[in-house]
C-alpha cells in the first residue's frame, strides 16, 4: 500500500510540474507572438490605409467624448475618411478629401516605428502614437491637448483599415 501511495504522490508531482511547464511554455509562446507582431509592424504598415473611426476622450470639467464611426465622416466632419499611404522608403502621405473627392489638405513626412510607437515627422510637427495592428487594422493612440486648455490630457484614438488590392 505504501508503494502505491508513493507512486501516486510522485505521479501527482510530475503531473503538476508538467502543467506548470505547459503554462510557462504557453506564456512564452504568447509573448513571442506579440514580439513577432511588433517586429513586423514596419513591414505590415507599408501600403494604403483608410480611416475607419476616430474617438477623442476630452478630459475637462465635464468629460466629453467625440466619436466618428465608419460611414459618419461625411456627416460629422464634412469630408471623406482620411487616406494614408506608408511607403517602403519611410515616407508617408495623408490625403483629406472633400465630399466631391478633391484633396483639400495633404500632409507629408517621414515615418518610423520603434517597438509599438509610430513617429510621423513633418516639417513643422512631430506626432507620436502608440500603435497596435491586428487583422489589417491599425490603431493609433496619443495624448494631446484637443480642447486647447493647455493640458495634454485628451486621448485621441484612430483606427484605419488597410486597403487590400486585388491584382
Amino acid at each position: 500500500m505504501k508503494t502505491l501511495y508513493y507512486f501516486f504522490c510522485i505521479t501527482l508531482l510530475f503531473s503538476c510540474a508538467n502543467n506548470d511547464q505547459n503554462q510557462v511554455r504557453q506564456e512564452a509562446e504568447n509573448f513571442a507572438d506579440s514580439v513577432l507582431l511588433i517586429a513586423n509592424y514596419p513591414k505590415e504598415i507599408i501600403g494604403d490605409w483608410v480611416a475607419n473611426s476616430i474617438k477623442i476622450d476630452i478630459k475637462s470639467d465635464s468629460a466629453t467624448q467625440v466619436y466618428v464611426a465608419k460611414g459618419e465622416f461625411e456627416t460629422k466632419l464634412n469630408h471623406k475618411p482620411m487616406q494614408t499611404t506608408f511607403l517602403p522608403n519611410n515616407t508617408y502621405q495623408i490625403d483629406y478629401l472633400n465630399l466631391q473627392d478633391s484633396i483639400f489638405e495633404k500632409r507629408r513626412g517621414v515615418w518610423n516605428i520603434f517597438g509599438d510607437t509610430l513617429l510621423l515627422i513633418e516639417d513643422d510637427a512631430t506626432y507620436k502614437y502608440a500603435i497596435k495592428m491586428r487583422h489589417n487594422h491599425l490603431q493609433y493612440q496619443a495624448q494631446l491637448d484637443w480642447d486647447n486648455d493647455t493640458e495634454v490630457d485628451d486621448t485621441y484614438t484612430q483606427i484605419d483599415q488597410k486597403v487590400i488590392k486585388n491584382d
